[in-house]
């Protein structure tokens, strides 16, 4: 028998929060100066927002950060429209199991990934996104005040009218101004 989609959600959830109780990550602040490594999680089925992303992507490699996103896109039928990138990575409900455990390598390599920053720009809630933001061992979480549970190191409230470009200069805005203090 298989269960219908809102209850193997909320299972994922449960599943995910216990995981998040149990799990250790270092953290560390990063701004652009420290950073070497960066991972992005968007929404690549958004037009605006792969255009976007992919633009942020190349001025980010221009600073000599070492780039990988995650676009994440409704199924693989749509990843063969989208054309490739190589800091760019997409992802599918069928790379996660019954109850939003990643079940594809790529993903599962993404969230061991140690990145120095990790930007979300999905505002998504689904569970295969929450999955791969929440459990991200990435040393600096950064995303936009939703209404889900929270798994940023810092969070940013952005006007419900703002978009992704809105987004990205208020992390700009941040990350240039806020130092990382030097040990001596």
């Amino acid at each position: 028998m298989k269960l219908p989609n809102n209850i193997r959600e909320k299972i994922g959830f449960f599943i995910l929060k216990r995981k998040i109780k149990r799990s250790k990550r270092q953290t560390e602040f990063n701004n652009f100066n420290s950073a070497k490594s960066m991972g992005i999680v968007f929404d690549a089925s958004d037009k605006e927002s792969y255009v976007v992303s992919k633009a942020y992507i190349r001025k980010l490699e221009e600073r000599n950060i070492d780039v990988t996103a995650l676009g994440f896109v409704e199924s693989t039928d749509n990843i063969e429209e989208l054309p490739y990138h190589k800091s760019i990575r997409y992802y599918t409900f069928e790379d996660f199991d019954n109850f939003g455990r990643p079940a594809s390598t790529t993903v599962r390599t993404y969230i061991e990934n140690t990145f120095h920053l990790f930007l979300d720009f999905s505002g998504s809630q689904a569970l295969p996104v929450q999955y791969v933001i929440a459990t991200s061992k990435a040393k600096m979480k950064i995303g936009r005040k939703i209404g889900m549970p929270q798994y940023y190191d810092l969070t940013l409230q952005m006007p419900k009218d703002s978009d992704l470009k809105d987004f990205i200069n208020q992390v700009e805005h941040y990350l240039s101004t806020i130092r990382k203090k030097e040990v001596s």
